[in-house]
């Protein structure tokens, strides 16, 4: 599946592009797809809910992007990609609290949560 890319930015620097998807658990055809449109859209970092994944499961990739940060839960679960190449200062994540996840990653005096 191809995603149409969208008319080019007017802006005279570059911006952050942030995109937000509940995968309601993550397959590789949803890695596959989640890349094309990453690409589609300059995508810098990719938040991902519902990944319903388990210690045991295979580690999420996304052509193109870096996993920063994950939260495995076989219910719920979280994870946040950022751009190949991008430097991160810092990511988080929360521990022991079943029901609140919060992922954080800082770039360049940019905190995404």
């Amino acid at each position: 599946m191809s995603v149409n890319r969208p008319t080019e930015r007017p802006f005279s620097r570059q911006v952050l592009a942030a995109l937000s998807v509940n995968v309601e658990r993550l397959s590789s055809t949803k890695e596959d797809l989640l890349a094309n449109i990453c690409v589609a859209y300059h995508c810098n970092i990719l938040c991902l809910q519902e990944t319903h994944r388990l210690p045991e499961s295979n580690r999420p990739r996304v052509a193109g992007m870096n996993l920063a940060v994950e939260r495995l839960h076989p219910n719920y679960g979280s994870a946040m990609f950022v751009k190949e190449g991008t430097i991160l200062e810092s990511t988080s994540s929360t521990e022991g609290i079943a029901i609140l996840e919060v992922l954080t990653v800082e770039q360049d005096k940019i905190v995404v949560t």
